[in-house]
């Protein structure tokens, strides 16, 4: 009989037959041991449970909060939650860091995007040029959002779905700031007092 892979030297055959026997032995061993106690299986129970408890409690706590200090039409608890179980059955601490970072670049994203809307609507009326003033704001803010959502969300829908909220979440804090839009600071003609 030949050898299949004559290329391969004998200590690389060897080597990766020691690698396989040992796998085995592992393998044969576990199904040796297979009645474990009753405190590895109460262990495992609490490890899983407690990675998936704790990001929903903490997730539904920022959604509560928000909630009950900005008041608005979105339900940001349901949003939370909804991250919460969405993410992968193994959450690491680097992963929640990441998402984390993630909701902070969206928050960071939407406080340029709007500031520099509210900048530009301020000097629209004043403006030399008020159409390209409209149109290169306009075209830089969609610029700056595309891209900074594109490298935010790094191809992980659940991180783009986080920078999508802390985006939006900075519109909110925002429109609070400055007001509502469309309605005008200044009272109307008809309202001033006679």
């Amino acid at each position: 009989m030949s050898d299949p892979q004559p290329d391969r030297d004998p200590a690389q055959r060897d080597d990766l037959a020691g690698k396989i026997a040992a796998k085995e032995r592992r393998k044969l061993r576990a199904r040796r041991e297979q009645e474990q106690s009753v405190w590895f299986g109460l262990g495992m129970f609490g490890l899983v449970g407690w990675s998936v408890a704790i990001p929903a409690l903490i997730c539904l706590a920022l959604g509560i909060w928000i909630d009950r200090s900005y008041p608005s039409r979105y339900l940001w608890t349901l949003m939370f939650l909804f991250v919460s179980r969405s993410r992968r059955r193994t959450t690491t601490v680097s992963s929640l860091l990441s998402f984390g970072l993630a909701c902070l670049g969206g928050f960071a994203l939407g406080l340029a995007y709007f500031a520099s809307l509210w900048l530009a609507l301020r000097r629209l009326p004043t403006a030399r040029h008020p159409v390209a003033l409209a149109m290169g704001s306009l075209l830089g803010r969609v610029a700056l959002a595309v891209v900074g959502f594109y490298l935010i969300g790094a191809g992980d829908w659940r991180r783009f779905l986080l920078a999508l909220v802390g985006f939006a979440f900075a519109r909110l804090l925002l429109v609070r700031r400055w007001g509502e839009p469309g309605r005008s600071q200044r009272p109307a003609e008809g309202d001033a007092a006679t």
